[in-house]
């Protein structure tokens, strides 16, 4: 993939950070959530890590999630 971080991937990594819902994220963020989803996974590939464990009723950081700047 030919992606560059930029600033908005960290405006979306730490709002999805603070809130840990995926919904109320992009909500603050005003953008939809399946872009959000997309962004995020963008930088995961980016980094070549999974920056968030995700099920359907749970969003959290992972270690790597957390060393980049969630927690």
């Amino acid at each position: 993939m030919g992606y560059q971080i930029e600033f908005r991937h960290l405006k979306y990594f730490k709002v999805l950070a603070e809130e840990l819902k995926f919904r109320t994220a992009a909500e603050k963020l005003f953008i939809s959530q399946p872009d959000l989803t997309r962004q995020i996974k963008q930088m995961e590939d980016i980094f070549m890590v999974t920056l968030f464990n995700r099920s359907k009723r749970k969003v959290e950081l992972t270690n790597a999630g957390n060393y980049h700047g969630g927690g």
